[in-house]
């Protein structure tokens, strides 16, 4: 599997460094941001390989963070993933309508992460 710089945003610190941790170990390089506007920032100084993003934050939720990664030619390229708690229709509904966004509940993250992150090497 090729080490990738992997992107994690999600507003829930004790869950990002869960998931920072497993990815480090798998020796992939992690930076994460609390919300879709940090991310955005983070993005115009670091070139990543993945996003891994919540769906439910404050500031700018997910959703909001991947139409904005849409409307950015170079963006829109990089993989992305939903990793959510929310159980919500509409969220994966959305996450649907594009074939190359994934969508891992949260509670299936350690079984489904790094199959995906094979597939994607």
């Amino acid at each position: 599997m090729a080490h990738m710089t992997i992107l994690v945003v999600d507003d829930e610190s004790s869950y990002s460094t869960l998931l920072s941790d497993v990815l480090a170990s798998h020796k992939h390089h992690v930076v994460s941001a609390m919300n879709g506007s940090e991310a955005i920032k983070l993005l115009q100084s670091e070139s990543v390989n993945l996003i891994l993003c919540d769906i439910e934050m404050p500031v700018m939720n997910g959703i909001a963070f991947h139409q904005h990664l849409q409307n950015d030619k170079s963006l829109r390229k990089i993989p992305f993933c939903f990793l959510t708690g929310s159980d919500n229709p509409a969220h994966r509904n959305y996450a649907a309508q594009f074939p190359s966004v994934n969508f891992i509940p949260k509670s299936e993250v350690m079984s489904k992460l790094i199959p995906l992150l094979t597939q994607l090497s």
